[in-house]
């Protein structure tokens, strides 16, 4: 079906972005900023738990609020504008700060990433379409890292976040264009 291809899309396209950020980072933040394993690993770890607190306290009222796709998208353009915010910076301090729409970008994007791709498939069809979505989102973050890792090589160290956020207007142009709504929604 379209839009079952479409969401497949839309993960794959997702997941590559963020699988340059995550394989990159350690990378960006040697060259940019000469941090060391344990500096960036502090710094990631912080990120980290600020992407938890966002995804178990502002999701499940914003996704109320919103909606899944709308969730979705705002977890997008927070996701782009945080790795352009990144790739500009030059200091520690800014580009702590610009991991904050980041972690939003993330913390709104992940789990409402997954809700689309259930709410798409049909109740015997679950099992097919999220096997799928696992196939895709594992080759996203096979082709991430080697993409993330030969640009940041090739371009400089910001090339994978230029490149990652550019993927991330691609999904949010791609998810613009279908509608979706649960099934209890859905007209029989």
């Amino acid at each position: 079906r379209p839009l079952v291809r479409r969401v497949l899309v839309i993960d794959f396209v997702y997941w590559t972005s963020f699988a340059i950020f995550q394989t990159t980072f350690a990378l960006f933040t040697a060259r940019r900023f000469g941090f060391d394993a344990p500096k960036t690993g502090y710094v990631f770890a912080a990120f980290g738990v600020l992407g938890a607190v966002i995804q178990g306290g502002f999701i499940r009222p914003i996704v109320r609020r919103l909606g899944d796709k709308p969730t979705f998208m705002l977890g997008l353009v927070c996701g782009a504008g945080g790795l352009l915010a990144c790739a500009m910076v030059h200091s520690v301090p800014l580009f702590m700060l610009t991991l904050v729409p980041l972690a939003f970008g993330i913390g709104f994007g992940h789990p409402t990433m997954a809700s689309l791709v259930s709410l798409v498939a049909d109740g015997d069809e679950q099992g097919r379409v999220q096997g799928a979505a696992g196939a895709v989102e594992s080759l996203g973050r096979t082709i991430g890292p080697v993409w993330g890792n030969a640009s940041l090589e090739q371009f400089g160290e910001a090339a994978p976040y230029v490149s990652a956020a550019t993927l991330l207007l691609l999904t949010l142009v791609l998810a613009a264009g279908f509608q979706v709504t649960r099934r209890a929604e859905r007209p029989e």
